[in-house]
């Protein structure tokens, strides 16, 4: 990548620390400006690694997923789209994980290598959460690191998986979430079709996570001309399955992810017995 500036986009919910990540990685060398279109701030920055080598680091706005339904999501979702993000660190609050890691499971069908920050650590020890990071890796094909943005904890670390990847060892992509036989069936028939009609704008993007799109009824890829002709299609697939499981497709998908998440906190967080009993 000696040609090529990394660019990395911080993503993480609301109030999980990401804004104060992001000053800790670029200092003062920010630039604020907005997004076309939409009054949602646009926030890029440089982190200067210690060999020269420079990252340009794009704070994406505070997000809970990637559904597109508001102004902030379509902004964080066309950003993470464009092909020209080569990492993304994912950070969670560590309080908060099994909220948190829904977006996790969305970030990870987007065919781009990720990092998952657990930042305020401190305050989720101080409350009796035990983690294992084994296993959290595992289950979700990530690096980890752990943070305090407030102290700066664990930057240096971070820094160094931004120097890994900026010096050609980017890690690899992230495990995306299962949704059963039919769905699964439903997707990957749906990725032969959208193949054939798969637009420039959404050349970096995983046909996989074009399908999952479509069966959830993204308002953005929905109504994009190309997939018209799929609709009669993604129809049919989406009341076969609501028929299957007697749920919509979207409660279908969202409850697979929530279990993925589920499992992964119940099987990687312990809580000490004091604090239980309290």
């Amino acid at each position: 990548m000696a040609d090529h500036r990394l660019r990395v986009a911080l993503a993480g919910n609301p109030n999980c620390g990401k804004t104060t990540i992001f000053n800790r990685l670029t200092g003062g060398h920010q630039r604020v400006g907005n997004y076309s279109g939409v009054t949602v701030e646009r926030v890029t920055g440089i982190c200067k690694l210690s060999d020269g080598h420079q990252v340009e680091i794009v704070d994406l706005p505070g997000i809970y997923s990637l559904s597109n339904g508001s102004p902030e999501e379509r902004v964080a979702f066309s950003e993470l789209i464009s092909g020209k993000i080569d990492l993304v660190v994912d950070v969670v609050d560590s309080g908060n994980a099994q909220r948190n890691l829904y977006l996790t499971t969305q970030l990870a069908e987007l065919g781009i290598p990720m990092v998952i920050d657990f930042n305020m650590i401190d305050d989720a020890e101080e409350a009796g959460l035990q983690f294992d990071f084994l296993k959290f890796s595992s289950f979700f094909g990530a690096r980890i690191v752990k943070t305090v943005g407030s102290t700066g904890f664990g930057i240096q670390e971070l820094r160094g998986e931004l120097h890994r990847a900026a010096t050609g060892d980017a890690p690899g992509l992230p495990i995306a979430p299962k949704f059963g036989p039919l769905t699964e069936d439903a997707i990957a028939q749906l990725e032969v079709k959208i193949s054939e009609k798969m637009p420039a704008s959404l050349g970096a993007v995983p046909l996989r996570c074009v399908a999952v799109k479509l069966l959830e009824n993204d308002p953005h890829l929905c109504g994009l001309q190309e997939f018209s002709e799929l609709a009669p299609t993604v129809r049919r697939w989406q009341d076969a399955i609501s028929a299957r499981n007697g749920i919509g497709i979207d409660a279908l998908i969202a409850d697979f992810r929530y279990g993925v998440v589920a499992g992964a906190c119940r099987e990687a967080i312990t809580i000490r017995n004091d604090n239980r009993r309290r």
